[in-house]
């Protein structure tokens, strides 16, 4: 759209005019956002020479092209450049604007980047604190202009080692920015609700590296009322993405105003609608439309609604919720700078105990330990099935040293603990498993601890697919099967895709079992194993899916086709890039490109949000490595479990390795005749246990009864 805006005001009003700058600069700003600094930069500089001939060089229009091209500049590592651009910009608004001007105290703050990346932070301190000076006295401590210059202080602090004074800096941001958050959060559209979080989650991030590493170094000021206010800045942030969306999708559902319930409906449509327009070849500037409507209709309706949710949660609200048996465990992810060598990856948990006066502080990886490794180490073990003597004391003896008479542990995972079951790993002194002294459920947010959430409406009804007939054509099987077999891996960026006959087996006898128990069931196999079939399944209290996962990590963002969507736009997208092959997926010319986004049997994860499961008690997704997406910092991981949750699912069952096929029809087999004996959300943890330790008296090795977890939103 703006490369189209930028030839329209090229042609109807020249080169050399300040219309035409300015769409330079829109489109430089975009190549930016991309990444694509060189390119940006060039831009910026062709913009610059414009104005310097279009605008007064004592404008605020010359001082911002000044500034976006010193921007870019630090961008490109061009650093004597950028301060100079930066110096003559913030001299033409002190000269022509005062040092009170908005623009001056903004730019100053850019300028603390300037001199933090050339070294010179003594400089770099000087600016910090009084662009700090001057936006409190002229806008507050609650505006973004102090807020961005104690995020500059905070980090010349750090880079400084004064570990300390960058604690206190953070603090004070951080109390404001939680302040922030209860004022504005809940008028947000979703997508700027994600955004918002993720820039208030990196500066917890850099709050956590600071405090965690003090704690390492043992300062007194790492003391346990800091300790406790971060437990809580977390406990807030953590998942609340999340859980304000399904809540805000519970009441709308449930309201009577039928005017709003129309603008809910229409707001549904123009996101599956953008669904379908992201398979256009060249529908990027449509695209951006619909993104813009749709941010436009969800404001609507949020006003309309005026929801909010209050968050009371606390680190005393959780150590209430406890038993004496039972500990909460917040794992975080950080990165080691107290050695004053090159940073690496570490991890602590903050544990709750009914006892404790504060979440006790528990470091769980040795010093310079590879994470990455470890984590293929783990799964190779499980893979070869062999005993694995090693995970156990790199990932959780440290927090079983801190557990005396605990045997229940609700843990909120992060980083590589997403990737891994704590329940399989094997403590080679005592020579057993984790499961076998503890049960565990793990959670987004410690908070759900506090309530346990109401079962649906109570019905017993539930849906069942498997066997997708993933060579299904016009409601006939193809007659080039290899040939399909063949396009649907490729597809999936896969060596080979078979057929699942077993999961038919699975989904009829869960049927048997659930009908005798007095459910109503309704299972859908081969053809009608469809994403349309599963976009339309309401909310069963029980939804159980038998079929192939998929999750594309990594991808060119080259010219061409992924599972019939732009590679441009499937790189960019995370929601896409998970989710589940439903029947017909193989039987589509071209990559699927030609099939509408419901029809295609790729049913994404953005799909997944957009269904209704505010009665949903358990999803089932028996799959393989429908566990993993993308880890977002220390917020969870978006997904599958992610998009489910938002859609309403109050728990879920998924897997983080491929499975074998018989061990999982036995392991859902026990778990159902342990759940259809007390459904209830509350007797969920054991029933899945008690599966576990079955399947173990046939299949002895984890790789086999410790794919699965069981996860509650």
């Amino acid at each position: 759209m703006l490369e189209t805006s930028m030839v329209k005001r090229k042609k109807k009003f020249g080169v050399q005019t300040e219309t035409y700058a300015n769409s330079l600069t829109n489109y430089a700003l975009l190549l930016q956002e991309k990444g694509e600094d060189e390119k940006a930069k060039e831009y910026f500089e062709d913009a610059f020479k414009i104005y310097a001939l279009t605008v007064s060089k004592k404008s605020i229009a010359y001082a911002n092209a000044l500034n976006n091209l010193s921007y870019s500049c630090l961008l490109t590592n061009d650093l004597d450049n950028a301060a100079r651009y930066k110096n003559e910009a913030l001299e033409v608004m002190d000269k022509n604007y005062g040092k009170q001007n908005y623009r001056y105290i903004s730019f100053l703050n850019g300028a603390v980047l300037i001199d933090l990346a050339k070294g010179n932070t003594n400089a770099a301190m000087d600016k910090a604190i009084t662009s700090m000076q001057l936006a409190q006295a002229k806008y507050g401590r609650s505006h973004m202009l102090y807020t961005n210059a104690l995020s500059n202080l905070a980090d010349v602090y750090l880079i400084d080692h004064n570990y300390v004074s960058c604690l206190r800096t953070m603090t004070e941001l951080m109390d404001l920015k939680m302040q922030e958050l209860s004022s504005y959060f809940y008028s947000m559209n979703y997508e700027d609700q994600a955004s918002y979080l993720q820039e208030i989650q990196m500066h917890l991030d850099g709050y956590a590296t600071v405090l965690m590493n003090l704690k390492l170094l043992k300062d007194p000021s790492a003391n346990d009322s800091v300790v406790t206010t971060f437990f809580n800045y977390q406990l807030q942030i953590r998942s609340l993405l999340n859980r304000n969306v399904s809540a805000m999708n519970q009441q709308l559902l449930t309201i009577k105003d039928e005017t709003l319930k129309q603008e809910y409906e229409k707001l549904q449509s123009m996101k599956r609608a953008m669904l379908e327009m992201l398979k256009e070849e060249n529908g990027s500037e449509d695209l951006s439309v619909m993104e813009s409507s749709i941010k436009k209709q969800e404001n609507l309706v949020r006003s309309k609604l005026k929801f909010t949710t209050e968050f009371h949660s606390n680190y005393g609200t959780v150590q209430k919720a406890l038993g004496a048996n039972e500990a909460a465990i917040e794992i975080y992810k950080y990165m080691d700078i107290s050695s004053g060598n090159k940073p690496y990856t570490r991890y602590a948990a903050l544990v709750v105990t009914k006892d404790q006066k504060a979440p006790r502080f528990v470091q769980l990886s040795p010093a310079n330990l590879n994470d990455t490794l470890c984590l293929q180490q783990y799964l190779e073990m499980m893979d070869k099935e062999q005993t694995d003597t090693l995970s156990y004391n790199r990932f959780f003896a440290a927090i079983e040293h801190v557990l005396k008479g605990k045997t229940k542990l609700y843990i909120a995972p992060s980083g590589i603990y997403h990737q891994l079951n704590l329940l399989t790993l094997y403590d080679p002194v005592k020579k057993n498993y984790v499961i076998d002294s503890y049960d565990i459920v793990q959670t987004n947010n410690l908070s759900s601890i506090e309530h346990l959430p109401k079962s649906g409406d109570g019905t017993k009804r539930a849906a069942l697919f498997g066997d997708p007939d993933f060579y299904l054509k016009d409601g006939k099987l193809s007659n080039t099967k290899q040939v399909s077999k063949d396009l649907l891996a490729m597809r999936l960026g896969m060596e080979t895709i078979s057929e699942l006959p077993g999961t038919a087996k699975e989904v009829e006898m869960i049927g048997n079992a659930m009908r005798k128990n007095g459910w109503e069931t309704e299972a859908y196999v081969r053809g009608k194993a469809s994403e349309d079939n599963l976009s339309k399944i309401g909310s069963p209290r029980v939804l159980h899916i038998a079929t192939l996962g998929y999750y594309v990590k990594e991808i060119s963002a080259e010219e061409g086709y992924m599972l019939g969507f732009s590679t441009r736009l499937f790189a960019r997208r995370e929601e896409l890039r998970s989710g589940l092959i439903m029947a017909g997926a193989a039987a589509l010319p071209d990559n699927g490109k030609d099939r509408g986004v419901a029809k295609d049997g790729i049913f994404t994860s953005a799909e997944a949000t957009l269904l209704n499961l505010s009665n949903t008690d358990l999803v089932v997704l028996s799959a393989c490595q429908t566990a993993l997406g993308f880890e977002k910092n220390n917020q969870g991981v978006a997904g599958l479990q992610q998009a489910f949750g938002n859609a309403g699912a109050k728990n879920m069952i998924i897997s983080l390795w491929p499975v074998d096929d018989k061990a999982t029809q036995l392991l859902m087999a026990k778990f159902y005749e342990e759940y259809l004996k007390d459904p209830s959300l509350k007797a969920l943890p054991e029933a899945f246990k008690k599966a576990k330790q079955s399947l173990r008296k046939e299949y002895e090795h984890p790789y086999f009864w410790g794919a699965f977890i069981l996860q509650r939103n």
